[in-house]
């Protein structure tokens, strides 16, 4: 799974991450999905599955999606700093 989180860094409340999560089938049967992705940045609460194709995906086949998520003012604690959206 491959994982793009823009923009590379934050510096408001309220500035949006797209997370966009791609799923590689990397075996030599189809697969008959759903899919769905966990992300510790994504849910409510954090980390909730949310889907990600419905499938089948055949060998080397992939599915994309996408969540969002605003940046709060937890994110932009002082004392971390601006910092960048964190991959799998």
């Amino acid at each position: 799974m491959d994982k793009a989180a823009p923009p590379s860094t934050y510096t408001a409340v309220g500035q949006t991450i797209t997370y966009t999560d791609t799923i590689k089938n990397t075996g030599n049967v189809t697969l008959a999905g759903p899919f769905s992705v966990s992300d510790d940045h994504i849910g409510s609460p954090l980390g909730t599955a949310f889907a990600c194709g419905s499938g089948p995906l055949a060998p080397n086949g992939t599915t994309t999606c996408q969540a969002s998520d605003p940046t709060t003012q937890v994110d932009l604690d002082p004392a971390a700093g601006p910092k960048p959206p964190t991959p799998p």
